[in-house]
């Protein structure tokens, strides 16, 4: 007898989904981010931050046990009240779309720049959009199951990938294994801690996985693994180029795709690893849409969102071609990431401390 599907996903689907989500960050511009600010100690910046952001996810995720059944955004309005919801959810809208523009934006500009120098940069922008507005179309479980079948795959190359420029690895370049500093990593990590703030913004998608404890079993999982592999490969970038080279580097990711090789014989692989980035990129995208999309229509308290995906599409798109050039857009997604940590650190503490009140009200 064939099982009805009831909408949601489960834990397999909602790890792979954070592995793609978070995960691929590895392959953008974040690993320059790190070395910039963390020098050849940049590989330490994303388990400090990790460290700072986990503390945060714990406390919400135990006020969202108390709340069966309720997302981050139903728990907001609940804690908060009508008018001081709707600002925070805008707030958390706000920078939802800030992020996905400045992401996607960027994403367009390594296509462009590092593999299809004479398409245009509109055009590519347009290809990657419509993919992903395809797939998040699809729905949530449909994401998810997408998630969970390609996953392995973009695993078992990202392995290949690392085994395949292994000769050219000097772990020596790592030193001093503090770089700038301790104080200024631990700065540097905490002004940046919201690398992670999906770790707070997929709660408000919490009702769409099936159980509490297989939305914290993946969160765990899924999480803890992402920054495991972006602090490895930020060091595999320092260990294979150096630094300053490393840092200097827009895209270290494509640049290591491009050293890899077989042998002394094959060579120039790298569109094998080009086709799983790209892949994994739509599903990353995909996700981002369908999540802004339930943020805008809980916070404007509407029923139906599936309807915002092509619009919410359409203007990440106008948006995105707004900044004149990469240097531009990187120079927003700093702000953007200061200005968002703040929001993802302290909401958690906010909710707790308003759960903890109204609890105790009575007495």
């Amino acid at each position: 007898m064939i099982k009805r599907s009831d909408g949601k996903i489960g834990i397999r689907e909602y790890t792979s989904l954070i592995l793609i989500t978070v995960g691929l960050k590895l392959a953008d511009t974040t690993p320059s981010l790190l070395m910039d600010k963390g020098k050849n100690a940049g590989w330490i910046l994303p388990l400090l931050s990790f460290v700072l952001m986990a503390v945060s996810f714990l406390i919400l995720l135990s006020v969202l046990r108390r709340h069966e059944g309720k997302g981050l955004m139903e728990l907001i309005r609940q804690l908060v009240g009508t008018y001081g919801g709707f600002v925070l959810g805008m707030l958390l809208v706000l920078f939802t779309l800030g992020s996905t523009v400045l992401n996607t934006r960027s994403y367009s500009d390594i296509l462009n720049t590092m593999v299809y120098q004479k398409t245009p940069l509109s055009a590519l922008y347009v290809m990657l959009m419509l993919a992903a507005f395809y797939v998040s179309n699809r729905g949530f479980e449909a994401i998810g199951r997408t998630a969970w079948i390609v996953i392995p795959y973009i695993e078992v190359f990202l392995f290949l990938l690392v085994g395949f420029v292994w000769r050219d690895i000097d772990w020596l370049h790592l030193g001093p294994i503090a770089g700038p500093g301790w104080i200024d990593l631990i700065k540097e990590s905490t002004m940046h801690t919201s690398v992670y703030g999906e770790m707070v913004l997929l709660t408000a998608l919490l009702p769409l996985v099936r159980s509490f404890e297989d939305f914290r079993k993946a969160s765990y999982w899924g999480f803890s693994f992402c920054a495991l592999k972006i602090a490895a490969m930020t060091a595999i970038y320092v260990a294979v180029f150096d630094y300053p080279a490393a840092k200097n580097m827009a895209y270290p990711f494509q640049q290591l795709t491009r050293t890899a090789a077989i042998g002394q014989i094959i060579t120039h692989i790298e569109s094998v690893f080009l086709a799983f980035w790209l892949i994994a990129s739509v599903i990353h995208f995909a996700v981002y849409i369908y999540l802004l999309a339930f943020l805008v229509a809980r916070t404007l308290r509407m029923e139906e969102f599936e309807p915002l995906l092509l619009p919410l599409t359409g203007l990440i798109l106008l948006l995105g071609l707004l900044p004149e050039n990469i240097s531009k857009v990187n120079q927003y997604r700093e702000l953007f990431l200061q200005g968002s940590t703040v929001l993802y650190l302290l909401l958690p503490f906010v909710l707790w401390s308003l759960d903890r009140w109204r609890r105790r009200g009575p007495q």
